[in-house]
């Protein structure tokens, strides 16, 4: 009987310590922080944060697999946190990862992340220290958007960037990926060499005042002067094909000189405001087929172009303001 009990403790004391083992390997290391599966084996994706620490530092590896990415908002509108580090082992920081984060002041992005979603670090507006990975390469569209104050970038020996006076260009100067709210551009001249703008370079550049866009240039993309209240026309180059959309809405911009070469304009590229058309719900995809018509004369915008082109048919169809010349 003795014999038996013992061997009913043993059984139960080895249950005990089985069941506590497997909560301490299924919690250890990894409290702070939601995660999924990697694509590769041996790797997580944090998708949310758990924690209420100020500052964060994402670890390399979690419960023995590596930490490769962070997820889409998986940070966003967490606003306790004033300070992140990525640990070395984060390739790829997801779109609207920290977005929102009101206190966020200081983000190190370690030395493995290659790729910066859209609007990673928006609308964070205490955000005053970035520091680049080496390695980073994708850099998306309005990364530090909505941010007003001024940002030290400590570009940490990257090749692939390189930020001047405000504005982040490729290190050979041809694309232009973002500028500061803050970048005083008041007598701004584009660098000869820049050929291809991104979605929002000039997002809120309200001292902008005129523009000379080079050949060479080959699309006018989306959001690309939203909000430039100064600047009043905007004079393409014959090498420009295509204008993405909403790509001048609350801008000064009154006259657009459109050349031949321009096959594709975008219904909505010309939208002056958000009366008429909702903005935010058309970067969403959610169209509004009706909104591309301009009804108000006071809102619209001269196109300036030849007889013939795509864009005088453009402009007939949109029913906005038409100057025809003889030549561009």
């Amino acid at each position: 009987m003795k014999n038996a009990i013992k061997v009913i403790c043993f059984v139960l004391a080895v249950v005990v310590i089985g069941v506590s083992s497997c909560y301490i390997y299924f919690t250890w290391d990894i409290g702070e922080f939601e995660v999924s599966a990697g694509s590769e084996k041996g790797t997580v994706i944090i998708t949310n944060y758990l924690g209420n620490n100020e500052d964060v530092v994402i670890p390399k590896s979690l419960r023995g697999k590596k930490v490769v990415s962070i997820d889409n908002s998986a940070f966003q509108g967490i606003d306790n946190i004033k300070s992140v580090t990525i640990g070395e082992n984060v390739k790829s920081v997801g779109n609207n990862a920290f977005q929102d984060c009101e206190n966020l002041q200081k983000i190190d992005m370690g030395i493995s992340v290659e790729r910066l979603g859209n609007m990673a670090f928006a609308n964070c507006p205490k955000l005053t220290e970035v520091k680049f990975s080496p390695v980073l390469k994708e850099f998306g569209h309005m990364v530090w958007g909505n941010i007003e104050n001024n940002i030290n970038v400590d570009l940490n020996g990257n090749k692939n960037f390189i930020f001047d006076k405000g504005i982040l260009y490729s290190s050979d100067y041809s694309v232009i990926y973002e500028s500061l709210i803050s970048a005083d551009l008041t007598d701004y001249v584009l660098p000869e060499t820049v050929v291809e703008l991104r979605p929002y370079a000039f997002y809120m550049q309200k001292e902008l005042k005129t523009l000379k866009l080079n050949s060479g240039i080959t699309t006018i993309p989306e959001g690309c002067f939203i909000q430039c209240s100064g600047l009043t026309e905007l004079v393409l180059p014959d090498t420009v094909t295509s204008i993405a959309t909403v790509v001048l809405a609350g801008s000064g911009i009154e006259t657009v000189t459109i050349p031949d070469s321009v096959v594709k304009i975008d219904d909505f590229a010309f939208i002056k405001d958000g009366s008429e058309i909702n903005i935010v719900d058309k970067l969403q995809g959610k169209d509004d087929e009706n909104s591309a018509v301009n009804t108000d004369p006071a809102k619209k915008i001269t196109i300036i172009t030849t007889e013939g082109s795509f864009a005088s048919t453009f402009a007939r169809r949109h029913n906005f303001n038409l100057k025809l010349v003889d030549s561009l």
